[in-house]
């Protein structure tokens, strides 16, 4: 599995890369630590399956969780399901707060 760092997802993000963005966190967490600094799609990780068929798989794709397990999951099963540039954030959107870049 593919994995970023929160310092390597931000240099993207900042150069503009195309990227989608995918947060499987669930509702109360992403009311309490929203991702900033991109558009995310929210897509809690138990509903993934009801909506691979609506993404890209050939997008360059990032999967964020709270601190990278739960995304890492998703990665593999993106991988499995035929997506071909899916990658992990490891740390998470906690390493992202714990690091500034929330702000």
């Amino acid at each position: 599995m593919q994995e970023i760092t929160i310092s390597q997802l931000k240099q993207m993000l900042d150069a503009g890369e195309e990227l989608t963005l995918i947060d499987v966190r669930e509702a109360d967490e992403l009311a309490e630590k929203p991702f900033t600094g991109a558009a995310v799609k929210h897509i809690p990780m138990m509903q993934i399956g009801d909506y691979i068929n609506d993404l890209n798989k050939d997008a360059k794709t990032v999967v964020m969780c709270a601190k990278g397990g739960r995304s890492g999951k998703i990665t593999t099963l993106l991988m499995i399901q035929g997506f071909s540039n899916v990658i992990n954030l490891n740390g998470g959107v906690d390493a992202w707060y714990e690091e500034g870049f929330a702000n």
